[in-house]
């Protein structure tokens, strides 16, 4: 079996996840201390709170090569996770519109129409 090619250009969105769902944009922008981010945005759940999760656009691909060195970091005792996802992810939860992620699929509908299609509760965030 062949690996998968290797991606051609580094991506310029984060997922920041782990984090209290009292962490503040402030305490997120302390942590990625030296790496320029154009826009932060964090994810709100389906009760109105935090989901500890934050989503980052840096400026140049090496904002993000850096910031994915601060992956496992801690805020306090909270072990932080660092990832890039997509464009259209952090465009998504940007727009803070009705949008769900069920299990890393991103769901576009309100939570009672979504909630039909995943009857088991695994609905883990609700952007609004």
């Amino acid at each position: 079996m062949t690996p998968p090619p290797e991606p051609t250009e580094i991506l310029l969105n984060l997922k920041i996840s782990g984090a209290s769902n009292n962490t503040t944009e402030e305490e997120i922008e302390e942590f990625l201390f030296g790496i320029k981010v154009d826009k932060l945005v964090k994810e709100i759940a389906p009760n109105g709170r935090s989901t500890g999760n934050f989503y980052a656009k840096c400026i140049a691909e090496e904002d993000v090569l850096e910031a994915l060195r601060y992956n496992n970091r801690k805020i306090g005792n909270r072990l932080i996770s660092v990832e890039s996802v997509q464009d259209y992810i952090f465009e998504m939860n940007e727009k803070n519109g009705d949008i769900m992620s069920v299990d890393g699929v991103i769901v576009e509908g309100d939570y009672k129409d979504c909630m039909r299609y995943f009857i088991d509760g695994s609905v883990y965030s609700l952007i609004t």
